[in-house]
């Protein structure tokens, strides 16, 4: 998509407008960063609960990892969006409560 140079003037003269993309994208960030090690500490809990049950890892163990699986199939790892920032296409069973 290419600007024209009136766009462009335009743009550059509302400092506000690149303050707030740059506020939104930190804080996108900072969520993404935090869905990320609490998936991590999921996985750490998912791998000791299979070190110490052993045989019974697949029932004692499911809980665990059903929800990690369920992190991984999402794109966001399971991120809590700011508000207003909702992604619209963004479904994942068991994972979201279901749209209204």
């Amino acid at each position: 998509v290419k600007m024209d140079d009136t766009e462009r003037k335009n743009r550059s003269k509302d400092p506000s407008q690149a303050y707030n993309f740059h506020l939104r994208k930190d804080q996108m960030i900072r969520e993404y960063h935090i869905s990320l090690e609490s998936m991590k500490m999921l996985r750490e809990e998912l791998s000791e609960c299979v070190r110490s049950e052993s045989v019974n890892q697949f029932v004692n163990c499911k809980e665990l990892r059903e929800k990690y699986f369920l992190l991984c199939q999402d794109n966001y790892r399971g991120m809590i969006m700011p508000p207003g920032m909702e992604n619209v296409n963004r479904q994942v069973p068991g994972l979201l409560p279901p749209k209204k």
